[in-house]
């Protein structure tokens, strides 16, 4: 039963750091299950190469402005015992790369808690033609569809409303 939740989108630099040492904290995964999609030319994903590559592209696009999104950051999680630490990787990189075709995201599975779950961040300055991500509420009603498909591909539970 995957969940999926968008928590946040943040519009300050330092949010998008704290943010991505957050995701990327030892103590709560470990460092083969980490995953950034796209143009992603670092040689290891780490809290400093992974804001410098998001920061790469808004400079490239000349999107790198004060008051505007900087990233966008959610989850998806699975009922205990349903899914494996490298299930959950491999769940949650297929969705965002087809929910979010064309951005750099940082996908990571936490390990730190009985129900596994990824939390993926998202920089909104696309990596192929600079146009910013802009999400509604029917984004997110798409992106669920898409969930709930690859969760009954899997033979995984679908979460009620």
């Amino acid at each position: 039963m995957a969940i999926l939740k968008i928590i946040a989108h943040g519009l300050r630099r330092e949010a998008k750091r704290k943010v991505i040492r957050y995701v990327l904290d030892p103590k709560k995964t470990q460092d083969d299950l980490s995953h950034v999609t796209g143009d992603f030319q670092a040689e290891e994903i780490t809290p400093k190469s992974v804001f410098q590559e998001f920061q790469r592209v808004r400079r490239l696009f000349g999107k790198d402005k004060k008051g505007s999104r900087t990233y966008l950051h959610g989850t998806v999680s699975f009922a205990p015992g349903e899914i494996q630490p490298e299930q959950v990787k491999d769940f949650a990189v297929e969705l965002v790369e087809q929910v979010y075709q064309g951005h750099q995201v940082l996908v990571v599975p936490h390990t730190d808690t009985d129900h596994p779950h990824a939390h993926f961040v998202v920089e909104p300055v696309s990596y192929e033609n600079g146009v910013m991500l802009h999400t509604s509420k029917h984004d997110l009603e798409a992106a669920k569809k898409i969930c709930e498909k690859m969760c009954r591909d899997r033979g995984l539970t679908i979460a009620k409303k």
